[in-house]
């Protein structure tokens, strides 16, 4: 059966009806521990093993502050730990708690006899305060990372759109369509980060949804506008002819300021949600390469007003952010993670340059570890062979968990297609910005799955290339070997339509696998936030039904 049309109502019914039931399923994954929808109203929770308190509430509670005119957070500071020579040695915090009679308040940075929330600020203005000020209650921070989870799906589904219309409008069909906004959803660590709905997850999915929507602005800011060629001309444009009404035409390219004003606003709102995604606003120039260098429609005399509109948003932003770390911490640059009251002293923590390249594979390649028991997954080994790293349970590498990404080795085989649609210069970019993102978040907090969110968005949008390409390639292929036949025919095809359906039938199972993997590491009770330990009777439930 032919499959409709990726533009066509259908096409478009079908692929809106996906990114709804993966919305749903996030919803239900909300469900499994009752993070979300707890009756707990326990301001703060003490935590036995860290002797110390955990508020929940972080990015409501720095929301409510900057209502009543203060960067700090209204939390109290007990003398203990105000005399301490270094506060942010755990031990020295751990020995004077005294069992919690003394507060200290885990993941918060200390500074200067204050507490400060040295996550993103973005979330809280646009987030928590514009709810705190509608309803004049708090909002509650697992129901907004459920919020922020089924926005994401709706973020993703745009770009992964705009890509296959813009780029493979030709050959995109609605499963390839589909198969992108999946790699998307599995590869961006979405479920994970609802899963585990803690103030954690916040910052990293605002990013997420803000990127997504930068890109889709962006890459929808070019309009090639048509107009008789003896009209004069204004920029390079290309003549065709137009048999109906007998006139040459030509089609003259120009760039929408609001798109780029929108995009370059979302993408700069990075610097003050999740700063790794900072890297993200560089797309800009591989991806507008040709409206830079060759069409001038940026950064010429022409351009002024599409230049001033992808720029000015980044002063707009940067500025007010820049000036909200001095004020805390006093420099610009300062974001205050190093002041963080957390399991080891991050103001002089230094990893041992011969561990990186051993997280970096943790974060990679390490393999699933199976079980005959029910969930048949379990969380991995890691072994600290040359220092010492704070580490968190995962269960596998990237490419073991989201084997999609195994497409971008297939890089080298689609340079033509990518070169010939102006995507090879961003892929490119996107595997080193990749990277430096995984290295810079290994070296400074060491292993956590929760970090997958930060560098596999970039993987995944270049196996989203890949795959697009290798389609593009495979009908190419075949327009050129349909009048072969016999002999011939089986001479060619293989090494060019026949090894494609392979891919086509990897890219199915490796969804499958991820999809099926991630969902089975849900009901694990030896990850964070299990159901076993916050959802009993569900977990309870689940091992009398598997007997």
């Amino acid at each position: 059966m032919k499959q409709p049309n990726i533009d066509s109502p259908a096409g478009h019914i079908i692929y809106a009806a996906t990114a709804v039931a993966l919305a749903l399923g996030l919803v239900g994954v909300s469900l499994l521990n009752g993070m979300a929808w707890s009756d707990d109203n326990q301001e703060f929770k003490y935590n036995e093993r860290f002797a110390q308190y955990i508020d929940e509430d972080q990015y409501a509670r720095l929301a409510d502050a900057l209502i009543h005119g203060s960067l700090s957070l209204e939390l109290p500071v007990s003398d203990a730990l105000a005399q301490l020579d270094n506060p942010y040695d755990f031990q020295s915090r751990y020995n004077v708690s005294n069992g919690g009679e003394n507060p200290i308040f885990w993941d918060h940075a200390f500074y200067e006899g204050k507490y400060y929330c040295y996550f993103g600020v973005v979330p809280a203005v646009l987030i928590f305060a514009p709810f705190q000020l509608i309803t004049g209650q708090w909002l509650d921070t697992s129901v907004a990372v459920v919020a922020l989870g089924v926005a994401f799906v709706g973020a993703a589904a745009l770009p992964a759109y705009r890509i296959a219309r813009r780029y493979f409008a030709r050959t995109a069909t609605l499963a390839s369509l589909i198969a992108a906004l999946m790699f998307l959803f599995a590869g961006s660590n979405v479920v994970y980060l609802v899963f585990v709905a803690r103030f954690y997850s916040v910052p990293i999915l605002t990013s997420l949804i803000l990127t997504f929507l930068g890109l889709w602005f962006w890459l929808g800011a070019r309009r090639d506008a048509q107009q008789p060629a003896n009209t004069p001309r204004r920029g390079n444009g290309g003549d065709h002819h137009d048999a109906a009404q007998g006139t040459s035409i030509r089609t003259t390219p120009r760039l929408s300021p609001a798109h780029l004003a929108v995009g370059s606003l979302c993408m700069a709102l990075n610097l003050g949600s999740r700063p790794q995604f900072i890297l993200a606003c560089l797309l800009a120039i591989p991806l507008f390469w040709n409206e830079i260098m060759h069409e001038r429609l940026l950064f010429s005399r022409k351009g002024i007003k599409a230049t001033v509109a992808a720029i000015l948003p980044f002063a707009l932003v940067f500025a007010p952010l820049l000036w909200y770390n001095w004020a805390r911490f006093g420099s610009v640059f300062d974001f205050g993670s190093s002041y963080n009251l957390t399991g080891f002293d991050m103001t002089h923590y230094h990893q041992r340059l011969l561990l990186t390249p051993v997280l970096v594979f943790y974060y990679l390649l390490q393999p699933i570890d199976l079980s005959f028991s029910f969930p048949f997954i379990e969380t991995t080994e890691m072994a600290r062979p040359v220092g010492w790293a704070p580490m968190e349970p995962m269960f596998g590498g990237y490419f073991w968990l989201a084997p999609m990404a195994l497409l971008v080795f297939l890089l080298p085989a689609v340079r033509r297609e990518l070169k010939s649609r102006n995507l090879w210069a961003a892929s490119l970019c996107m595997l080193a910005f990749a990277a430096i993102v995984l290295v810079v978040d290994t070296r400074t907090a060491g292993v956590t799955q929760r970090y997958f969110g930060d560098f596999g968005w970039y993987l995944m949008l270049v196996a989203i290339f890949v795959m697009l390409s290798l389609q593009a390639q495979k009908a190419e292929l075949e327009e050129q070997v349909k009048h072969l036949t016999g002999r011939i025919y089986l001479k060619v095809a293989p090494l060019g339509v026949r090894h494609r359906k392979a891919i086509t039938a990897f890219i199915v199972c490796a969804i499958a696998f991820a999809f099926v993997v991630g969902g089975l590491s849900l009901f694990s009770p030896e990850r964070y936030d299990s159901i076993a330990a916050l959802n009993p009777d569900l977990w309870d439930a689940i091992m009398r039904a598997i007997g």
